[in-house]
């Protein structure tokens, strides 16, 4: 089992939504010892935003002035 685990609130420590988040992936981790998880703080983390050219890259469509050439 993997548990991906992304936070995002700027509250920090102060977050409800931190404490539930890591409230529900420690008992997960009980139920599933073997269970891998991946946490992220979008926050913290230098993530970059998607945008139409991140998108269309990822999907392999040409996109932009330079498509036509």
């Amino acid at each position: 089992m993997n548990i991906l685990s992304l936070q995002s609130s700027i509250s920090g420590d102060k977050s409800i939504t931190r404490l539930l988040s890591r409230t529900y992936v420690e008992s997960q981790k009980i139920l599933h010892p073997d269970a891998t998880v991946v946490e992220h703080d979008l926050v913290k983390e230098d993530f970059p935003h998607a945008n139409s050219d991140l998108v269309a890259i990822s999907l392999g469509l040409a996109h932009g002035p330079s498509a036509t050439a």
